[in-house]
């Protein structure tokens, strides 16, 4: 039917199972600049939940979007990590130690 043909999009997913939060994506999988990989390992961040995998193209190619999911499911860091990525070309010039990702993302 017509109704199974349509693109899924961000919003058609199941509601994801509290001990099911993360998925089998990996940051260090993504295709981006080795500094933001760093970063995110440094501050403990290595596997995506499941709302950042989805989401992550979708804010990347910075495609109007908004992102629902349960506190505590990784919602900042689903919009955080793809425009670190955007903008780290405007910041070329710093050190792992100063990137703007790594403030963006340290833990208080």
């Amino acid at each position: 039917s017509k109704e199974q043909e349509k693109k899924k999009s961000v919003f058609d997913f199941e509601p994801v199972d509290p001990q099911q939060v993360f998925s089998i994506q990996k940051f260090a999988d993504l295709d981006i600049e080795e500094r933001i990989k760093t970063s995110l390992r440094h501050n403990k961040l290595e596997t995506m939940t499941q709302i950042q995998s989805i989401s992550f193209e979708t804010v990347r190619n910075k495609i109007d979007c908004l992102i629902k999911s349960e506190t505590g499911s990784g919602k900042t860091l689903a919009y955080l990590v793809p425009v670190a990525v955007s903008y780290t070309h405007l910041r070329a010039h710093e050190t792992p130690e100063h990137l703007v990702c790594r403030l963006l993302l340290e833990k208080k």
